[in-house]
């Protein structure tokens, strides 16, 4: 999990990778969040990425696929 961090920061840096949104951890909503990229398919390293919390909590069960709708 620690070098998936790592790649993360790497290429997002402190930032949500969807949103672009700073993390902060002073703000509930703002913390990293480990996100299922395809929901219901557990947290393997392939299917997990860093989002705000905010972010996650609203995608909830939500499909990539929608999600790439609703983001277009």
């Amino acid at each position: 999990l620690l070098q998936l961090w790592d790649e993360h920061v790497q290429k997002h840096g402190w930032c949500c990778c969807v949103t672009g949104q700073a993390f902060d951890m002073t703000q509930v909503d703002l913390r990293p969040s480990i996100d299922q990229i395809s929901p219901g398919s557990g947290y393997w390293p392939w299917n997990i990425r860093f989002t705000t919390f905010q972010y996650n909590q609203m995608r909830g069960t939500m499909s990539i696929l929608r999600e790439l709708q609703l983001l277009a």
